[in-house]
């Protein structure tokens, strides 16, 4: 890439002399040098002065404009006249009067040369895929008009639109528009694009695919040139849509939060400020930026997402800064109870999570809302029975209002003495638990614990002292098979006699059965089959004993 200087070199320009640049060339002749600079030059360029800037934007303009002229004439040339005598009479006609508007700036000339790129592929589209190719290969090594290199790949994706547009299936036509306008954005047409996206006639699919096309267009453009474009949309409702989705892109940045505020801000439409702004206050959060987070939370118009901004930003406050004392702060400054207490009850799990037990508790008491108060003990009661911290865990529990709850809560730390060997406090626990169907199930869990652990004769006290036969059997079974598995197959066998369920009884048969069968017993195990009452399930044992003995 030349130099300005050695371009003025070239063009006869005299020696250096006092003075600007400004003032020692006239326009056309600086206009002529800019037409030498690629695209990243001129946009510097443009941003020295008032003068530069207008003499980039008229170099891009008239370099283009050319490159657009001679691109139409070239593919006008290479198309067999008999063929397409109209595609040839268009492109000719745009090789003689394409216009680009009159631009203010380097952003809207892009803008004008994608716009452009549309009659192309309007023109083309009609084209047979063996001459679209051959032009395709024709045009490789010509100098095509900046952002013109995707036109074959547009012209196919306009082809697709037409099929879209024909097809009677509601879902399936919404589908692909929803499909080509996210190939479009890809492809930097975001005027057609977004139009795409508009013509989805169900309202969700057509947000989706609008936002959509914005979160390409701010992960494809700095964020500057996003914005100039949003604001050339002539429909407010999609304006507001990207400029809700640039703030939060901006955001989610964590570097640009005062821009990001500043087109949350711009939004017309309470609803999506509010929405934007919520978004923000929850990155600041993140970013450990906790009272700008809360002054743009508590700036947020509409009360509902007001609410919702402080309870998450109390949340995130909690998680990720652990700040425990600001975010409960913040969480009592929201005026909706419910609110205060769902953001509440996520702080004391946090604080549950990092052992802050005692502050746990306190914050859990203060929800108002008897249910998620009961959750949230529920919740620190687990933790500190994970912890180890029984005494305190129990006393936890026993503080639940609700006996379902608590129930829950005492089950857990059963379960949790079982897994550390405290088996007759974990019984303790398990047969203070006031819902018979929960009892019975930590019961349960109990007596499998302590079989794992060999302890067969607790365990089968254990289930023997179940309520719910069900639950019983199925506990007795489960020891039934522990048994057999450590070879004690006697007490395996009366175990499995014990069970009242039928069904469970042959299944406890059939494993006692197999474990035989696998030490090579086979007499002793097609005794144990043989007493199976189900004659199929019978037939089946006996048939695999026979297939593996002969095996």
């Amino acid at each position: 890439m030349a130099t300005i200087g050695e371009i003025s070199k070239d063009c006869n320009i005299p020696p250096k002399q006092e003075g600007l640049i400004n003032t020692l060339l006239p326009e056309e002749m600086l206009r002529h040098i800019f037409s030498y600079l690629d695209k990243r030059d001129l946009q510097q360029a443009s941003n020295v002065n008032c003068l530069w800037n207008r003499t980039s934007i008229d170099a891009a303009k008239y370099t283009e404009l050319s490159k657009i002229k001679s691109f139409a004439k070239f593919l006008a040339t290479n198309l067999p006249e008999d063929l397409y005598p109209n595609q040839r009479e268009q492109l000719l006609a745009i090789g003689k009067n394409a216009m680009l508007l009159d631009p203010s700036s380097l952003i809207q000339v892009r803008s004008s040369i994608h716009e452009m790129k549309d009659p192309f592929a309007v023109i083309l589209k009609e084209l047979s895929e063996a001459h679209l190719d051959s032009l395709k290969i024709l045009s490789k090594n010509q100098d095509k008009p900046s952002f013109f290199e995707n036109i074959f790949d547009l012209v196919r994706i306009y082809r697709r639109l037409d099929e879209a547009n024909q097809m009677t299936d509601l879902g399936d036509k919404e589908a692909a528009l929803g499909d080509i306008s996210r190939a479009l954005a890809r492809r930097e047409h975001y005027s057609k694009a977004i139009e795409t996206a508009m013509s989805i006639s169900d309202d969700q699919d057509q947000d989706a695919a609008v936002i959509t096309t914005f979160q390409i267009l701010t992960q494809r453009i700095n964020f500057d040139i996003t914005i100039e474009i949003v604001n050339t949309i002539p429909n407010d409702a999609v304006k507001e849509c990207a400029l809700l989705e640039i703030s939060k892109a901006l955001a989610a940045d964590h570097r640009n939060f005062d821009k990001a505020i500043e087109i949350a801000m711009s939004i017309p439409n309470n609803f999506m400020k509010s929405i934007a702004l919520k978004e923000i206050s929850v990155a600041l959060a993140q970013f450990k930026q906790c009272d700008r987070s809360i002054e743009i939370a508590m700036s947020i118009p509409h009360d509902d997402i007001k609410r919702v901004g402080l309870c998450s930003a109390s949340i995130v406050i909690a998680l990720h800064e652990k700040n425990f004392d600001k975010a409960i702060e913040t969480a009592n400054s929201i005026s909706n109870d419910d609110t205060k207490d769902r953001a509440l009850l996520s702080i004391s799990n946090a604080l549950a999570q990092h052992n802050h037990f005692d502050k746990a508790i306190e914050t859990a008491n203060s929800i108002s809302d008897d249910n998620k108060k009961n959750w949230a003990l529920l919740d620190i009661s687990n933790a500190l029975a994970q912890h180890n911290h029984f005494d305190k865990a129990i006393e936890t529990a026993n503080s639940i209002s609700n006996d379902d709850t608590k129930g829950r809560a005492l089950l857990d730390i059963s379960n949790a003495l079982a897994q550390h060997n405290h088996f007759d406090k974990a019984i303790e626990i398990a047969n203070s638990i006031s819902s018979e169907g929960t009892k019975a199930k930590a019961l349960l869990d109990i007596s499998n614990a302590l079989a794992q652990h060999n302890h067969f004769d607790k365990a089968i006290e254990t289930a023997n002292s179940i309520s719910s036969e069900d639950t019983k059997a199925r506990a007795l079974l489960d020891i039934s098979n522990a048994l057999a598995q450590h070879n004690h197959f006697d007490k395996a066998i009366e175990t499995t006699n014990s069970i009242s369920d039928e069904d469970l009884k042959r299944r406890s048969l059939w494993g006692i059965s197999a474990a035989f069968a696998q030490l090579k017993q086979f007499d002793k195990a097609i005794e144990i089959a043989n007493s199976i009452s189900d004659e199929g399930l019978k037939s089946w044992i006996l048939c695999n004993i026979k297939k593996l003995r002969e095996s």
